[in-house]
């Protein structure tokens, strides 16, 4: 039988009213118009309505069956809008069918644009996850809404640390990525985190909002998100602090134990202006002098609206000690201040680990060296991940305690947490060089270049390694004098160069540069060190006794000063003069129990053997030289604190000759050169002076060095034809 020319089925009555083409029409317009909204808003940083994108979501869902029923009841034509003729035997079955597919594709449109729920991504399980919060965008132009941002950053930071075994990065590697064009994954692969916090924050007058999304490091992809909105209060902020600390410790699978939730949860003061002056001034506190000094009235007014706030106390005491450190508030001044501040902290909250840093740092600066650990230690308790902890305390061990290996160990705890800071990469250059590791050292250095590029205390460090840690004068120089060149104003690089030029016996270079160091800042200790070296070298080392004095009064501690007043004394007889003025500057020589020898007082220790002899005092003398011993076995020979020649001194005070030559034959086969010409004036070698073996090292010595400075001659020479870039050192003048 024939089929009657009218009869159509379903999808061809669909196609002929043109449904199809308008679903797929309107599909697409409302999943794109979405996304397109979604990007505009990210890309402009615009913080939108909580409601806005639901409701929107929820109107195309909607829409979605009315646009069908027009589509299904009428044509859009040249003509106009007409109901659409119905060509079916089979209309009721046929609407009925649509109707279906209709409700079917609605669901599917809710599904693609309104479901709320996205994938659920879960971080791999660590034993100590590590997370960086990033620069918080501010909704909202204005410093204070940037300010504010950059506030709840820092606290953010600080309080997510408060979590044991979490590990949070510091907060000045994070800032560098602030309008940073990388991707998060590769953020996440610089700092070496497995995630990462980022957010917009606005506030108008005290309601806050804050938009916080946690994302996996490696993959890009969301695992959490909230958006915050409240009024802004202390309370309210420690609330959603202790949520969002929480649910991040969630998940990472961590459990958080009694005392981070007390560390993380509690508001330190109910005061909001107080809070927010805190807020600022600790932000702005540690940077130029004008910024720190409103820093100290910021904090000084949140104590006067908040007698109570200990963290206030430990930030003001912080704030002045920058000051200090910027050279605008005496020492003395500081001690005094910051006793009654940290006193006053401790008071109102003993379990706040900023205070027991603080007192850390202030008993440490008293020179009381075991209260100093007993409150690091402390504090180390209740700060379990302060990054700037751990470095003050590993600097603490590397300095007070002389714990070289102690120190490294914190020092790389702490850069583990800030892993972008070329400070703390210098700190640890510092503890390795130390140790001898100079090539270690040097790359850690090399790093600092990395991440500040040209920085004149990198060079100049730099500098010291190549010179005394490996000898080698040609690299070493090259840094000395781009240090010089970058900073015009300290003596300091100067003062190395004179020794080094020495080292080469190039005389009037080191002439030069020790006039150039006296330019910069006479009658300080590096300038007056230049000028007696270079006495030193002359052998009239008499006419530069004002500098001698100098030094003595400026450092104590040092050696240099102490053994050429205690050779001037001695050629006059005048031991006494000598040995008064070793008790007086190390004191620690002479105690009744034992003296006390250390890396840091080893040569003055040498040096004073001499003097007790002449005094009589041989059974003092020979246990400082077996003391002195016993520190050489545990040093390096070669670095800037290492012991150089100091074996051979010790060995020739003895009396055992061809030990100490043997000594030295070692020390110059390691590569040692630093000083090595006033080794034919050194007191305490004058039994090796006369032996045929010592000369002809020396003359080995002189060989070595004038060919090392022709070489650097020769080097220099294409550089100076072209335009020069280095500073001249001024001209000498006597």
């Amino acid at each position: 039988m024939r089929k009657d020319p009218t009869s159509h089925g379903l999808f061809k009555e669909l196609k002929r009213r043109e449904v199809f083409s308008t679903a797929a029409y309107y599909v697409a317009a409302a999943w794109g118009g979405i996304e397109i909204l979604e990007w505009v808003l990210e890309r402009w940083q615009i913080a939108p309505p909580d409601w806005l994108m639901p409701l929107l979501a929820a109107a195309l869902v909607v829409g979605f069956p009315v646009a069908m029923f027009l589509a299904w009841m009428f044509d859009l034509d040249r003509t106009g809008i007409h109901r659409t003729a119905p060509m079916s035997r089979r209309g009721g079955l046929t609407m009925i069918l649509a109707l279906l597919l209709m409700v079917g594709g609605t669901g599917g449109l809710y599904y693609l644009i309104g479901s709320p729920e996205a994938p659920k991504i879960v971080l791999p399980p660590t034993i100590h996850p590590k997370l960086a919060v990033l620069p918080l965008e501010s909704f909202g132009s204005g410093p204070q809404q940037a300010e504010f941002a950059d506030a709840i950053q820092y606290e953010l930071i600080s309080n997510l640390a408060n979590i044991d075994s979490l590990r949070v990065i510091s907060r000045q590697s994070v800032m560098e990525y602030r309008d940073s064009t990388k991707s998060l994954p590769e953020i996440a692969l610089e700092l070496d985190v497995d995630a990462l916090l980022t957010g917009i924050v606005q506030r108008v007058g005290e309601r806050a909002r804050i938009s916080l999304s946690l994302r996996d490091g490696g993959s890009d992809q969301q695992v959490w998100s909230d958006e915050f909105s409240f009024n802004f209060t202390p309370e309210n902020f420690f609330e959603i602090q202790s949520e969002v600390a929480g649910i991040i410790s969630k998940k990472f699978h961590l459990a958080l134990t009694g005392t981070d939730r007390i560390r993380i949860g509690t508001a330190p003061t109910r005061e909001l202006t107080a809070y927010d002056l805190f807020l600022l001034g600790r932000l702005k506190s540690g940077g130029t002098v004008a910024d720190t000094e409103e820093a100290v009235e910021l904090l000084q007014e949140a104590i006067r609206i908040d007698p109570e706030f200990a963290p206030a106390y430990v930030g003001l005491a912080t704030a002045y000690n920058s000051l200090r450190g910027l050279g605008s508030l005496p020492f003395e001044e500081w001690v005094e201040l910051a006793e009654a501040l940290v006193a006053k902290a401790l008071d109102l909250d003993d379990k706040l680990g900023e205070a027991w840093q603080a007192l850390g740092w202030l008993r440490y600066r008293q020179g009381r060296v075991d209260e100093a650990e007993e409150a690091y230690r402390r504090a180390l308790e209740l700060r379990p991940n302060s990054a700037d902890l751990y470095a003050v305390y590993g600097s603490f061990l590397y300095i007070a305690r002389n714990l070289s290996a102690e120190a490294e160990v914190w020092q790389r705890k702490a850069l583990e947490l800030n892993p972008r800071s070329g400070g703390l990469y210098t700190r640890l250059a510092w503890t390795l060089e130390d140790q001898g590791r100079v090539e270690e050292a040097r790359a850690s250095m090399l790093k600092v270049h990395e991440l500040e590029g040209t920085e004149p205390d990198a060079d100049w460090f730099l500098g010291l390694i190549d010179v005394f840690g490996r000898a080698d004068y040609a690299s070493g120089i090259r840094s000395f004098e781009q240090a010089a060149k970058v900073d015009e104003q300290s003596p300091l690089v100067p003062g190395f160069l004179t020794f080094a030029y020495l080292d080469l016996l190039d005389f009037p270079a080191a002439e030069s540069w020790a006039a150039e160091a006296w330019r910069r800042a006479p009658n300080k200790w590096m300038s007056c060190a230049t000028r007696v070296m270079l006495a030193l070298y002359r052998r009239e080392v008499e006419l530069e006794l004002p500098c001698l004095k100098t030094m003595l009064i400026e450092d104590h501690r040092g050696s240099l000063a102490l053994v050429l007043m205690r050779n001037l004394d001695l050629r006059v007889g005048q031991h006494t003069a000598a040995l008064e003025r070793y008790r007086k500057f190390s004191p620690e020589l002479f105690v009744p129990d034992g003296p006390a020898v250390n890396k840091n007082n080893l040569q003055r220790a040498i040096d004073l053997c001499l003097v007790l002899r002449e005094d009589g005092q041989d059974e003092l003398a020979g246990a400082l030289l077996e003391k002195a011993m016993v520190v050489i076995g545990k040093r390096p020979r070669l670095s800037s604190g290492g012991y150089g020649w100091a074996d051979v001194e010790v060995l020739a005070l003895q009396g055992r000759t061809r030990e100490a030559l043997a000594a030295m034959r070692v020390a110059i086969d390691e590569g040692l050169r630093t000083g090595w010409w006033e080794l034919e004036q050194r007191r305490n070698l004058r039994s090796l002076q006369a032996e045929p073996e010592f000369k002809a090292m020396l003359a080995e010595l002189r060989s070595d060095m004038l060919e090392r400075r022709d070489r650097i001659r020769q080097r220099r020479l294409p550089e100076q034809s072209g335009v020069q870039d280095r500073p001249e050192p001024a001209a000498a003048s006597h």
